[in-house]
């Protein structure tokens, strides 16, 4: 602007001067941008806020520089400063900035086994959390039915959009384990043994696996005899055979003999002599064809 001043004396002489004045009262102006949250209004790594400043008379002399919010937390704010070349000032502030750049945890949560295998369906839960945004998804409770080996992965999202797995492995196995029982030495034709017999059994499981199969047993003397053999899996199944119908005898069978007539007084005999014998077994029996009755000698 232009300020004239005149100046006289008391001769009459007269002056006169113009003096050029710039004014400005006027604060300049500042506005600060943020990049977008997201529609829960968080961010999940750090912010930068952008500052903006203007002044139409005199000019911006300083402007603050961006602004970096690198921790975490709810709600925080960012302020800055302009000078106009008069010396007017501003501020300004945005706020409501919400960083959360730390994952949410998540864990499956399965009923308790000794073995890690288990005979029925399993129900596995996952349990989420989060300390700061809070927990915006968390996978729902899953069921499993399948016999075998199952793999289960849940994904947990918290309010900033950071993400997180865990890993859980379910093992079932409902099927009950094989056994299978075999009788050593084969009894003869007629369905004996003549020495102890030996009972071993042989036991699987495609699943779990074996975890306990009966050891081999002796049988010894006596008729139809049975073993019973049990087998368990890991996850807990069993199941049981008998190998039955074992006779087994050890002990020779006894025989006698005697003459049908009686010799004279020194022992002897003169003439043909018939000998009766007699064949006798408490278990097995006698083999009647094997026992020589009424054989005569002479």
């Amino acid at each position: 602007q232009l300020a004239t001043g005149t100046a006289l004396d008391n001769a009459g002489n007269q002056a006169s001067i113009s003096a050029t004045v710039n004014i400005d009262a006027t604060a300049p102006t500042i506005s600060g941008s943020a990049p977008a949250a997201n529609s829960h209004g968080w961010h999940n790594r750090p912010v930068t806020v952008t500052w903006t400043c203007d002044d139409t008379l005199s000019g911006v002399a300083s402007c603050s520089d961006s602004t970096t919010l690198l921790d975490e937390g709810a709600a925080q704010s960012a302020s800055a400063h302009a000078t106009d070349a008069a010396g007017n000032t501003a501020t300004a502030t945005v706020s409501g900035i919400s960083i959360d750049t730390t994952a949410p945890t998540v864990s499956a949560v399965v009923p308790a086994t000794v073995t890690g295998w288990y005979r029925d369906d399993v129900v596995v839960h996952w349990d989420c959390a989060d300390a700061l945004s809070g927990v915006a998804a968390c996978p729902a409770d899953d069921i499993v039915t399948l016999d075998g080996t199952t793999t289960l992965v849940g994904i947990v999202t918290d309010a900033a959009g950071n993400t997180a797995s865990a890993e859980v492995t379910i093992r079932i196995d409902r099927a009950a384990p094989v056994i299978v029982g075999s009788a050593s030495p084969a009894p003869n034709a007629n369905g004996w043994n003549r020495t102890p017999v030996t009972v071993a059994f042989t036991c699987t499981d495609d699943i779990s696996g074996i975890a306990g199969c009966s050891s081999a047993s002796v049988v010894g003397d006596g008729t139809d005899q049975s073993v019973t053999g049990s087998a368990t899996d890991v996850a807990g199944n069993s199941a049981t055979t008998t190998v039955s119908g074992i006779d087994v005898d050890t002990v020779a069978p006894s025989l006698s003999g005697a003459a049908t007539s009686v010799p004279n007084a020194q022992g002897w005999f003169n003439h043909a002599v018939s000998v009766h014998w007699t064949c006798t077994d408490d278990r097995s029996g006698v083999d009647a064809a094997t026992c020589q009755i009424g054989r005569a000698h002479v």
